[in-house]
């Protein structure tokens, strides 16, 4: 094999390892813990949702969660949207919430709480008001 050769298979070698590491960290899944839990954030007590649906990535698994529930998602990637339905009595939405979160932003248990969230990025959180029938 001449030089050439040797540094055209080197190159190539390499380019596909930064390849490969690059999909394995903007590729990756994570399970996260998602709760509806009452938080403390600045000696401020945040009071838990009565009744909510959120998706991650406005996934088509979405998760159902009463006052003191936890549910596991899953999220593929780093940088994420959390879309938040509020509840009536009767259980159809009657408000959204979308609001923009990272997995780093979570901690290295991966918990995400909705209320706590919704407080803290209160500046970026969007609102909707849906149509109720």
């Amino acid at each position: 094999m001449s030089k050439r050769s040797i540094l055209s298979w080197t190159a190539a070698g390499a380019v596909l390892v930064l390849v490969v590491i690059w999909c394995c960290i903007t590729g990756k899944a994570y399970d996260i813990i998602v709760e509806n839990r009452a938080a403390e954030w600045n000696g401020e007590r945040i009071a838990a949702f009565e009744a909510i649906e959120v998706s991650i990535d406005s996934s088509d698994k979405r998760l159902y969660l009463l006052e003191d529930d936890r549910e596991v998602g899953n999220a593929v990637g780093r940088n994420h949207t959390l879309t938040i339905d509020l509840l009536d009595a009767q259980d159809k939405p009657y408000e959204r919430l979308t609001v923009p979160f990272a997995i780093v932003d979570l901690g290295e248990k991966r918990i995400l709480n909705v209320p706590l969230l919704a407080a803290q990025k209160a500046s970026e959180l969007k609102r909707e008001k849906l149509a109720t029938e």
